[in-house]
């Protein structure tokens, strides 16, 4: 028999409640990807990514959202989860955060007339997503080894 880990109410709530209300937002966006825009009084939105990309890309995130969303199910029914669920948890946090890093480097699918938005030329943005992505990067890792110290500690 597998050790099962303890699974605290309040926090499987707040997990499962967030990545619904990702999935319903990745939702929306692959149905209508020109939401994420920018919107002036006066003139047409300005879509951050171009159209050809742009589903695919949501579609990406809607996937992991989802995986998301059934494993923080799959925590608060069973109310415990065992070494495996945390391994496919952190798989899934860690395709995710590395979904997220080729997203926020995929030059050619931001639309050109957003980046003229801020004034920036591509080197701008191109600095600004990298250190996100570094600082996503890291917080994932954290989380991941936090997961599995606790499920390898209690097993």
């Amino acid at each position: 028999m597998e050790p099962a880990l303890p699974s605290k109410k309040k926090e499987t709530l707040l997990e499962t409640i967030v990545s619904t209300l990702f999935s319903v937002l990745f939702f929306f966006l692959y149905l209508k990807p020109d939401l994420l825009a920018i919107y002036q009084r006066g003139s047409e939105p300005t879509p951050m990514l171009v159209s050809s990309s742009a589903k695919g890309l949501m579609f990406g995130f809607l996937l992991f959202s989802l995986i998301a969303f059934l494993i923080s199910l799959i925590k608060l029914i069973r109310k415990r989860w065992g070494t495996p669920l945390v391994w496919f948890n952190c798989i899934n946090e860690l395709s995710g955060a590395l979904y997220f890093a080729f997203f926020m480097t995929r030059w050619d699918a931001l639309n050109q007339e957003f980046l003229r938005f801020f004034r920036n030329d591509l080197a701008t943005w191109a600095l600004i997503a990298k250190a996100a992505v570094v600082c996503f990067l890291l917080l994932t890792l954290i989380s991941i080894f936090d997961d599995l110290y606790k499920a390898y500690k209690h097993s």
